[in-house]
C-alpha cells in the first residue's frame, strides 16, 4: 500500500512539473505579440465592405469581387496555447442590401488528408474538418448567431446565449458553397439579412469570432485567441470576440414568414387500423428589427424521429429531450436556472421549471393543439422577455380516462447585469377545463464576477388545488464556481420541498435537500507527445429530505487521459450511502424481485476508453461492476462508428446489464403505512439481465437530401412492460430540402413484441408531410 501511494505521489509530481508552462501565466490583458502577425492576439479586427456586384455562390472564390477585397488571416492555435496554426486560413467579409457574404480559403500542405464526412443539415460534423464562426449582432458579449461549415458544404447554425450556452435547434436561412482543390478547401457563404437579428442603423459594430479545426492534427485555431481559462469549447464564449466593422445602412427584412404544412398517413396495431391527414400554418411577424411574434394553428407536432428506449433500474422518471420543431425555435429564451446546457437541451436542470415536452403529451400520448401564441427577442439593449400560450383538445385515453381542455402559458423575461451577469423571472399557469390548475413562478441570477469566479440563485415555488395551503412548495438552488485551465471548484446546494410539483417542468423527485462539491486539477503535459491533458476529478453529495433524514451519500474520484490523436480513457470509483424508502416497504426492481426498505452502502468501478475520431472507424468500451443494493450489477457497453465515403455513417451500440439479488424475507422489512396490504412470507432471488442494440445509418446524397434508419432491439428478460418478448423498434426517415427551410418527410415507424408466442404489433405507422416556407 505504501509503495503505491509513492508511485502515484511521483506521477501527481511529474505531471506537476511539467504542466509549469507559460501558457498558465497568458490571461486576457497579456500584452505579448504574435511575432508572425505584429498584432496582439487579443485584439482583431475585421472590416466590412459594401459591394454593388453579388458573388456566385459556388465555393471557387474566383469572382472579380473577392478579387478586390484583402483577406485576413493570423490564426493562432489554442493548442499548443498561442503558437501559429500549422495550416493557413484567410477570410474577407462582403455585404449588401439583401445579404452578409463570407469568403474563407482553407490552405491545407496535405490535401488528400482534409476529413470530411458528413453533409447533413444540422449534423455536427465532430470527425471533419470544419469552420465556426460567430457574429455577436448586437454586441452584448452574451448572445450570437453561431455557423459551421465542412468541405462537403454541411450547414449547421445555432444560437448562442448566456456567453455560452447553445440552441442548436434553431434554424435560419443561409446558402454555403465548398469545394476542394490540391493548395486546400475553400468557402462561400451568403446569409440574408432577415435571418439576423440586429439593431438598425449606420457604423455598427458586431462581435465576432471565427474558428478553424483540423481534425486530423487534433487542431483548433482561433482568429481571436481565447484564453484556455475558459474551458474546451472557447468557439462558444460570445464575450471573447473579436470586432466586425464597417456595417451601415442596414435594414432588417422579412418582415413577415408563413409555413403551412400538409400531413398524412396511415397507423395501425395488431387490432385498429386508423387513416389520417391533417393541414396547418405557423406565422411568423416581427414586431421590431429586435422582437418576433409567432403564432400557430393546428399545430404540427408530428416527430420524425423516434425516441432512444432507455434501461430504468431506479424508482425515478427519465428525462427525454424536446424533438418538436415548433418548441425547439426559441428555446434558449425559456431556459431558467442553469439546467439545459450544451446541444439541443438534453439535460434537465435542478429546478426545470418548464419543460416544454408537458404539452401535448398525456400518460405517453400525443394530444391535438388547437393552437397558439409565441413572442420572443429583446424589447432593448439589455432585456430579453419570451410569451408562449398554448391550448390543446379535450381527448379520450386508455382506460377510460380523459384528458381536459388545458391552456399552457409561460412568461420570461431576462435582464443583463453589470458586464456578463443576468436576473430573470419566469411564470407559469396551466388551467385545465372545469376546475383544476398549477401554477409556479421562478427567479434565477447568474453572476459572473470575474472571467474565474461565478455564482448563482435560483428559487421557484408551485401552486394547485392540492397545495392550497401553502406549505413546502418551495424550492432554491444556490452555488459557486471557480475556473482556470489548472484547477476547477465547484459548489452548490438544493432544496426542493415536499409538496414542490412543476406540472410544466420535471423534476426526478422531491423533498430533497442535497449538497454538492467538486475539485478539479487538471493539467496539460506540454512536454509530451503522447498526452494532452491528464484530469483529476474528486466529487462529494450528501442529500437529505426536508426532516433532515439522510438519504443519500456519495463520494466519487476521476481520472481521466486525453491524449495528442484525441482518443480517452477514464477511470471512476464511487462509494455511495443511500436509504431506501416505499411506502410499500420495497422497491419492486422487477416483478419477483424485490428489496426491502434499508440503509445500503455500495461501492462501484467503472472504465471507459474511446479512440481518437481523426479516422474513419472510431470506436468505444465501457465497463462498470457496482454493488446493487442487496446483489450486484454489471454493465458491458461497446459501440462503433463508420465513415464511409463521404457519405454513409453507420453507428451501433450494444450494452449488457445483469443484475443479481440474494433471496430473502419479508420479516426484514419496515412497513410505514399499516393500511397498505403487506405481504408476508419469502421473496426468490435470482438475477436478471437486459440487452440493447441499436444501429444507426445516415446515407446523404447532397446536403439537402439523406434517409436515416434507426433500429433497436431490448431484451429485458423481466420486465412487466415486454411480458417475456424482445422489443424491436424501428424508424425511417428520408428528408428532402426542396428550398430554404421548405421540407419533404418520410417517415415509417414500427415497434413490435417479438419472442416465444404470438409476435405482438404494438404499432405500426407511416406519414408523409410537406412544409413549405415563404418570407415577405
Amino acid at each position: 500500500m505504501i509503495k503505491t501511494v509513492k508511485i502515484i505521489s511521483a506521477f501527481l509530481l511529474i505531471v506537476a512539473a511539467q504542466s509549469i508552462s507559460p501558457l498558465y501565466s497568458q490571461t486576457k490583458g497579456d500584452s505579448s505579440e504574435n511575432s508572425s502577425a505584429g498584432l496582439s492576439p487579443w485584439h482583431r479586427e475585421m472590416r466590412a465592405v459594401r459591394v454593388f456586384e453579388k458573388p456566385k455562390i459556388d465555393g471557387i472564390l474566383d469572382d472579380a469581387v473577392w478579387q478586390n477585397i484583402e483577406f485576413q488571416g493570423d490564426f493562432l492555435s489554442r493548442e499548443p496555447f498561442g503558437q501559429p496554426a500549422t495550416e493557413k486560413t484567410e477570410f474577407a467579409i462582403i455585404y449588401d442590401d439583401e445579404n452578409l457574404y463570407l469568403g474563407v480559403r482553407l490552405f491545407d500542405s496535405e490535401p488528400d488528408k482534409i476529413q470530411a464526412y458528413d453533409m447533413r443539415r444540422d449534423a455536427f460534423g465532430r470527425n471533419d474538418d470544419s469552420f465556426d464562426f460567430f457574429f455577436d449582432t448586437f454586441h452584448d458579449k452574451r448572445n450570437a448567431f453561431f455557423f459551421s461549415t465542412n468541405p462537403l458544404g454541411l450547414r449547421l447554425d445555432a444560437t448562442i446565449t448566456d456567453d455560452g450556452r447553445f440552441n442548436a435547434d434553431w434554424d435560419g436561412v443561409w446558402e454555403t458553397k465548398s469545394s476542394i482543390d490540391d493548395k486546400g478547401w475553400y468557402i462561400e457563404m451568403a446569409i440574408p439579412w432577415p435571418t439576423l437579428r440586429f439593431p438598425e442603423g449606420d457604423n455598427l459594430t458586431w462581435g465576432a469570432s471565427f474558428v478553424r479545426h483540423v481534425k486530423r492534427k487534433n487542431e483548433v485555431d482561433y482568429w481571436r485567441l481565447v484564453p484556455l481559462y475558459v474551458g474546451g469549447f472557447g468557439q462558444a464564449r460570445v464575450s471573447e470576440g473579436g470586432f466586425l466593422t464597417g456595417l451601415s445602412g442596414l435594414k432588417q427584412g422579412g418582415n413577415f414568414e408563413i409555413k403551412p404544412y400538409i400531413s398524412g398517413g396511415i397507423q395501425n396495431d395488431d387490432t385498429i387500423e386508423m387513416e389520417f391527414g391533417d393541414i396547418g400554418v405557423d406565422f411568423k411577424k416581427n414586431l421590431t428589427s429586435t422582437l418576433t411574434a409567432d403564432f400557430t394553428y393546428n399545430t404540427d407536432f408530428g416527430q420524425v424521429e423516434a425516441d432512444r428506449e432507455q434501461v430504468n433500474l431506479t424508482r425515478f422518471s427519465l428525462f427525454f429531450p424536446e424533438k418538436r420543431e415548433f418548441f425547439l425555435e426559441g428555446a434558449e429564451t425559456f431556459r431558467f436556472g442553469q439546467g439545459g446546457g450544451g446541444f439541443g437541451g438534453g439535460r434537465p436542470g435542478n429546478i426545470q421549471l418548464f419543460h416544454s415536452r408537458t404539452i401535448g403529451i398525456e400518460q405517453q400520448e400525443l394530444i391535438p393543439i388547437i393552437g397558439g401564441a409565441r413572442v420572443t427577442g429583446k424589447i432593448n439593449r439589455e432585456t430579453t422577455i419570451g410569451f408562449l400560450s398554448m391550448q390543446t383538445e379535450k381527448t379520450a385515453l386508455g382506460s377510460d380516462d380523459v384528458a381536459p381542455t388545458t391552456n399552457f402559458s409561460v412568461l420570461r423575461v431576462r435582464r443583463d447585469v453589470f458586464a456578463r451577469s443576468t436576473v430573470g423571472i419566469m411564470l407559469l399557469n396551466k388551467e385545465i377545463s372545469g376546475g383544476g390548475y398549477n401554477r409556479a413562478f421562478g427567479i434565477d441570477t447568474d453572476f459572473k464576477v470575474t472571467n474565474e469566479f461565478s455564482f448563482f440563485i435560483v428559487g421557484a415555488g408551485t401552486f394547485s388545488p392540492e397545495s392550497s395551503s401553502r406549505r413546502n412548495n418551495f424550492a432554491g438552488n444556490a452555488g459557486f464556481r471557480w475556473q482556470s485551465d489548472l484547477w476547477q471548484y465547484n459548489a452548490s446546494f438544493l432544496d426542493l420541498e415536499k409538496s414542490f410539483q412543476p406540472e410544466m417542468g420535471f423534476i426526478s423527485r422531491n423533498d430533497i435537500r442535497r449538497t454538492n462539491g467538486s475539485l478539479t486539477f487538471s493539467p496539460r503535459l506540454t512536454n509530451s507527445d503522447l498526452i494532452r491533458t491528464i484530469t483529476i476529478n474528486t466529487n462529494g453529495n450528501y442529500q437529505t429530505n426536508g426532516k433532515n433524514r439522510v438519504l443519500n451519500k456519495k463520494i466519487s474520484g476521476r481520472l481521466a487521459i486525453n491524449f495528442e490523436n484525441s482518443s480517452n480513457i477514464s477511470l471512476n470509483f464511487n462509494r455511495e450511502f443511500e436509504y431506501l424508502f416505499q411506502n410499500r416497504g420495497f422497491f419492486e426492481v422487477r416483478p419477483g424481485f424485490v428489496i426491502p426498505n434499508d440503509d445500503y452502502v455500495s461501492n462501484s468501478f467503472n472504465f471507459s476508453f474511446r479512440s481518437g475520431n481523426a479516422r474513419k472507424i472510431d470506436g468505444n468500451l465501457n465497463i462498470s461492476r457496482s454493488d446493487f443494493f442487496t446483489g450486484t450489477s454489471s454493465r458491458i457497453g461497446f459501440g462503433f462508428n463508420y465513415r464511409a465515403f463521404n457519405r454513409l455513417i453507420a453507428n451501433i451500440n450494444y450494452n449488457y446489464t445483469q443484475t443479481d439479488l440474494p433471496a430473502g424475507s419479508y420479516d426484514s422489512i419496515i412497513f410505514p403505512d399499516p393500511t397498505l396490504d403487506n405481504p408476508t412470507g419469502l421473496y426468490a432471488g435470482g438475477n436478471f439481465h437486459t440487452n440493447s442494440l441499436s444501429a444507426r445509418f445516415t446515407w446523404s446524397f447532397d446536403p439537402d437530401f439523406f434517409i436515416k434508419a434507426f433500429i433497436q432491439w431490448i431484451d429485458d428478460d423481466h420486465s412487466p412492460f415486454l411480458q417475456g418478448r424482445d422489443r424491436v423498434s424501428a424508424n425511417f426517415l428520408l428528408r428532402y430540402t426542396f428550398s430554404p427551410l421548405s421540407d419533404f418527410y418520410l417517415v415509417l415507424n414500427q415497434q413490435s413484441l417479438v419472442g416465444p408466442g404470438q409476435t405482438f404489433l404494438e404499432n405500426r405507422a407511416a406519414l408523409a408531410k410537406i412544409t413549405y416556407f415563404f418570407r415577405k
